[in-house]
């Protein structure tokens, strides 16, 4: 939104730009002076540095993959891989790839993570079709969770 604003100046905009980084992305544009001839250059630097849609796409799919598993039942543990689950897919999406054809595989990463309770719950759980949809899944996530 501020770098497409017209009414903001260069500088205003370094402003902005260097008061949103935090970590690596601040380090990258760190030793730039602030002024306005550096706000392109510094945009140029860390659109270089971090706009990969191939890591980016890689890393959602290793975050989905690498889920820890939940040792014991709990809500909160369950919320968060619903959460997580469903950023990443999101995510993926906005980039381009066809999640929608995804669901037997997103279901099993997803049953590998459940505890042993919530595993047996979910096997004998009532689905809407022959075969489990990522919307099953969800509800009964979101069931399980208001129970717990």
């Amino acid at each position: 939104l501020v770098h497409k604003n017209g009414m903001l100046s260069d500088i205003q905009k370094f402003y902005y730009l260097r008061a949103s980084l935090e970590k690596d992305a601040a380090q990258v544009i760190k030793s730039f002076n602030v002024s306005g001839n550096n706000y392109n250059v510094a945009w140029q630097f860390l659109i270089e540095r971090f706009e990969n849609k191939n890591l980016i796409i890689y890393n959602h799919i290793r975050d989905i993959f690498e889920h820890p598993k939940i040792v014991k039942e709990s809500h909160i543990d369950l919320r968060n891989l619903y959460d997580s689950f469903t950023k990443h897919l999101r995510s993926l999406d906005a980039l381009g790839e066809n999640t929608q054809s995804w669901d037997r595989l997103i279901i099993y990463i997803i049953c590998n993570t459940f505890d042993d309770v919530t595993r047996r719950d979910w096997e004998s759980y009532q689905i809407t079709g022959d075969l489990p949809t990522l919307d099953d899944i969800s509800k009964f996530l979101k069931q399980k969770c208001e129970i717990l």
